[in-house]
């Protein structure tokens, strides 16, 4: 029902098939809800760090033809003067803003109509900005069918089930937590835990309480952690399985990550923006 609020809504923006619309936001419920709600109505999402600054992201509104934009969850902004300095960027193509922050309960709100729109599994569905590590950042095409079947890969690789708690710690707008968070808990009917704080004391805490089975990180994330003042293997005994992509990691860092988690099976992942990391 929240994806559908949203779709009218950004129906009404005067949003299309085909349309592209910006998701700016770090990991949230309304993060979620609003990706499914730009699918509805066949647009494109084009998935934004909520870091960038608004002449970055006019910057990427002309590289990725984005005329829309999704305000989502944005820690330390003035959301209000954000949302004004994107609109009055010179040059930008952004024309209509949605906020969709977490103040904002779609799932009480009325559905206004928006069509029934057909799709074919090879339309672009996403557009994910590489990391720039060697030149100007590119403009990747997605489409539904290369997103669900590399994340049915991380399903079967895994050997996850709805018995699996996953720590959504990965940012959703990267392709790693798209393909190794959203959808394969959607795809096996796991749980996904949003954390409200992915500070190591607060995450410790989450991870025992929750019993969490599955974290993916990048190493430095886990090496933080277990260095973290008070960490103890109890907090991450319930953890079985973990992705490590995005950073080298030594043999002597990869010892300690493995005694102080006690239980798990650390994964090496290596991939690309185009390609989805594709080998384990």
């Amino acid at each position: 029902r929240g994806s559908s609020v949203i779709a009218g809504e950004l129906f009404a923006l005067g949003v299309r098939s085909g349309s592209h619309v910006a998701l700016c936001g770090s990991n949230s419920v309304n993060w979620i809800l609003t990706f499914f709600a730009i699918q509805r109505i066949g647009a494109v999402a084009v998935l934004l760090n909520p870091q960038l600054s608004p002449e970055e992201i006019t910057g990427f509104s002309k590289l990725g033809d984005i005329t829309h934009f999704c305000l989502g969850k944005t820690p330390f902004r003035d959301r209000k003067h954000f949302s004004k300095q994107v609109l009055d960027q010179e040059g930008s193509q952004i024309t209509a803003i949605l906020d969709v922050g977490d103040e904002h309960d779609f799932l009480k709100d009325p559905v206004t109509s928006y069509p029934d729109v057909d799709v074919t599994q090879d339309d672009p569905c996403v557009i994910i900005f590489t990391s720039g590590s060697t030149a100007t950042p590119k403009c990747v095409q997605l489409s539904s069918f290369y997103l669900l079947n590399s994340s049915n890969y991380c399903v079967h690789n895994l050997n996850m089930t709805t018995d699996d708690k996953e720590c959504a710690i990965l940012p959703l707008y990267h392709i790693f937590g798209l393909t190794a968070v959203l959808f394969p808990c959607l795809i096996c009917g796991s749980l996904m835990i949003l954390p409200h704080s992915t500070k190591p004391g607060d995450l410790m805490h989450l991870l025992k309480d929750e019993q969490c089975t599955i974290l993916h990180a990048v190493p430095t994330f886990l090496i933080r952690l277990v260095n973290a003042p008070g960490f103890s293997p109890q907090y991450v005994s319930s953890i079985r399985v973990s992705y490590m992509s995005g950073a080298p990691i030594s043999k002597a860092q990869l010892k300690i990550l493995m005694d102080r988690f006690p239980n798990n099976l650390f994964i090496r992942r290596y991939g690309l923006t185009e390609m989805e990391p594709i080998i384990a």
